[in-house]
């Protein structure tokens, strides 16, 4: 009785963490260059520097079932988190893979948040860093 009392004990704490994380889903790299004709990114990067045009790869890992996508990018300070870039793209519903570009001139703490309808309902979120 206590091993069945013990595993539904830990099912629920389970189903609890799972509800509290959310459901990200998609992974996001970023890249230095992204050659348009090839399709092909190339040099990953983890920091940008201010003024650089960086590239945004998000693989949902499945078809999207969306008609459209939005990258936005909000800077952490402070004083909370402010709107700082907005990238809407209408893709194929059944593509898995988009690539946005970007460029800020600020340096500052950043996070990218990937969504379809909500940010506050995000797919995918990423710190970024961008330096002087």
């Amino acid at each position: 009785m206590r091993k069945v009392i013990t595993v539904i004990f830990l099912v629920v704490i389970l189903l609890v963490i799972g509800a509290c994380t959310g459901k990200l889903e998609g992974k996001i790299e970023l890249y230095a260059w992204y050659n348009e004709d090839t399709g092909e990114l190339l040099t990953p990067i983890e920091y940008v520097k201010t003024g650089q045009i960086a590239y945004v790869f998000f693989d949902y890992g499945k078809p999207m079932n969306y008609d459209s996508i939005t990258m936005s990018v909000f800077r952490n300070s402070g004083n909370g988190r402010s709107s700082y870039y907005d990238d809407f793209m209408i893709i194929d519903p059944n593509t898995s893979k988009v690539i946005f570009s970007m460029e800020i001139n600020e340096a500052a703490e950043y996070e990218i948040v990937i969504y379809f309808e909500d940010p506050d309902n995000p797919i995918a979120k990423k710190k970024l860093y961008v330096f002087d």
